[in-house]
């Protein structure tokens, strides 16, 4: 049995006792799939109980961020209870969710009330605000988890942190590197940056360049050259 058929048992037996359930978060290094598994799960709890599909409220990924207001909606409409039996909610790739709109919803993630069913998508966690992370439960639908740091450029980072040397600089200037070997970094920058408590403040701007990169065409190594040079500039 897969893990989308085992979060289905458990959604199941909640809506079969009116039992509020956790939301739940599902991982995977390939989000489109995986919003889409997420998007037919929903469908096949519609078609198993018999509930209009007007009853599915989702913020898709468009690329762009979370709005306050949007999850101020999200909120209010959480708190409608349905004429059917359930309501679900599908929020993709909710590393979208800045500091104000994620703290917008936690109290709805926290008690999501037993009519509504919450359900989550996101390429990796290391990028999802932290109390959020605790308030779901994490589905990991790829073989490894996508939550690992890449230990050659964290180290690098640090040395750079504590000034012991400037590789960081000279490796990204002179080497030949593809597109997924940027994407490590950004990322692993942003785990430094969380265990470390430093450059707090470019998260939010790196998660949205992540999520541009890995969308569109933007150059990746113009990005991780300009975080470079603005940490630099911090030390």
């Amino acid at each position: 049995m897969d893990f989308i058929e085992k979060t289905k048992e458990k959604i199941n037996d909640a809506i079969l006792n009116n039992k509020e359930i956790a939301p739940f978060l599902f991982l995977s290094d390939n989000l489109v799939k995986t919003n889409l598994d997420v998007f037919n799960l929903a469908q096949s709890l519609f078609d198993e109980h018999k509930i209009s599909k007007y009853n599915l409220i989702s913020l898709n990924d468009n690329g762009e961020r979370i709005k306050t207001e949007q999850a101020r909606e999200l909120l209010y409409k959480s708190h409608q209870k349905p004429w059917e039996w359930f309501q679900i909610f599908i929020i993709e790739n909710i590393s979208r969710l800045n500091i104000n709109s994620g703290n917008a919803l936690l109290k709805f993630l926290e008690e999501p009330w037993y009519w509504n069913i919450i359900l989550l998508t996101n390429a990796w966690e290391n990028n999802i605000l932290d109390t959020i992370i605790s308030r779901v439960s994490k589905i990991y639908l790829s073989d490894k988890k996508v939550s690992s740091k890449n230990e050659f450029y964290y180290n690098l980072l640090d040395r750079f942190v504590k000034k012991q040397d400037n590789k960081l600089a000279s490796y990204f200037y002179s080497e030949k590197l593809e597109k997924s070997d940027y994407l490590d970094f950004l990322k692993t920058f942003i785990i430094y940056s969380k265990e470390n408590l430093v450059f707090t403040e470019f998260l939010d701007n790196i998660e949205e360049k992540i999520n541009a990169i890995e969308k569109t065409n933007v150059l990746s190594k113009y990005v991780v050259d300009d975080l470079i040079f603005k940490l630099q500039n911090k030390l």
